[in-house]
């Protein structure tokens, strides 16, 4: 079993203190990626403050017997305004010691159910595999989970090499279990979970109230 729970800024040295982390991308260059764009993404979002585009996880096994609770992995997603059918997974990955359980598909699942709870636009999660020579590694990974190639190579001037986007349809949400409740499944994710380290708060409960109070629209994003 596994929980998320969303990074806030303050945390930019989680992989200082969580090393396991910097262990998932056995390519150096995505590894460093990885890092450097997460840390940069906590720092803007101090600067943007309730508008934000989308969370950071870690993934946190719980342990059955005394519900503890270790860090096994990072995940999460982000969007724009201009595209609101399509989501983009964040660096989504597994600790190497902690691969071979399910963490990597259970913390799909849950990122799935709160991209479809706080974002009814979206239809798909897209994912950008590295043509490099990480990439043998990780596409039958996102293969498996259920991910298919969309569209040709990419390239950006923040990376050496191309990027094939991969995608995963989002099923429809699904209906309400009685009048105003959560899809079920939903609100367990958006609980604040504690470690022995770190007491990183979930915001998505917040976001859902935002989105009431506003019928469904989101506020600007900071570019």
């Amino acid at each position: 079993m596994i929980r998320l729970s969303q990074l806030k800024p303050g945390m930019e040295d989680v992989f200082e203190r969580f090393p396991q982390l910097s262990e998932i991308w056995s390519d150096k260059n995505l590894q460093t990626l990885a890092e450097d764009s997460t840390r940069k993404e906590l720092s803007l979002m101090a600067l943007r403050h309730e508008r934000d585009n989308g969370p950071i996880f870690l993934i946190l096994a719980v342990e059955e017997s005394s519900r503890a609770l270790r860090v096994v992995g990072m995940t999460g997603f982000f969007f724009t305004e201009k595209d609101p059918e399509n989501v983009h997974l964040r660096w989504h990955g597994i600790a190497p010691a902690e691969r071979g359980k399910g963490f990597a598909r259970e913390a799909l699942e849950q990122v799935r159910e709160i991209v479809r709870a706080t974002q009814p636009q979206a239809r798909r999660l897209l994912e950008m595999l590295p043509c490099s020579e990480g990439r043998a590694e990780i596409e039958p990974f996102f293969a498996a989970l259920g991910f298919k190639p969309r569209g040709p190579e990419e390239t950006h001037p923040w990376a050496t090499h191309a990027w094939q986007p991969i995608a995963l349809e989002l099923a429809p949400a699904p209906a309400l279990n009685g009048a105003g409740k959560e899809p079920q499944g939903v609100a367990a994710n958006a609980e604040t979970v504690e470690s022995d380290a770190e007491k990183p708060a979930a915001g998505i409960a917040a976001q859902r109230e935002t989105q009431k109070a506003t019928g469904g629209r989101r506020p600007p994003k900071a570019p």
